[in-house]
């Protein structure tokens, strides 16, 4: 059972097409092998609008509408999946 709030899972939602609904990977990478910090690490960088790679594009547009807290919540939502 994932004990992590429903506000991360509501949020998570428009991750699962790429990052699957466990965070297990598919177009966009692996979730739930990584931190909660890693993952809102990568987040403001794109939300930044830093180079992380092929994905930038698709992944910049993405975090752009996410909060600090958003992007907390989206961590540690996919991070207890494990």
């Amino acid at each position: 059972m994932v004990s992590s709030s429903p506000s991360g899972e509501k949020a998570y939602a428009t991750c699962v097409g790429c990052h699957g609904a466990n965070g297990e990977g598919g177009v966009g990478p692996r979730l739930n092998n990584q931190s909660a910090a890693e993952v809102v690490a990568k987040l403001e960088k794109y939300k930044a609008g830093e180079q992380m790679g092929p994905m930038t594009g698709m992944m910049a547009p993405m975090a752009a509408g996410l909060s600090t807290d958003d992007m907390k919540s989206i961590a540690e939502y996919v991070t207890a999946l494990k």
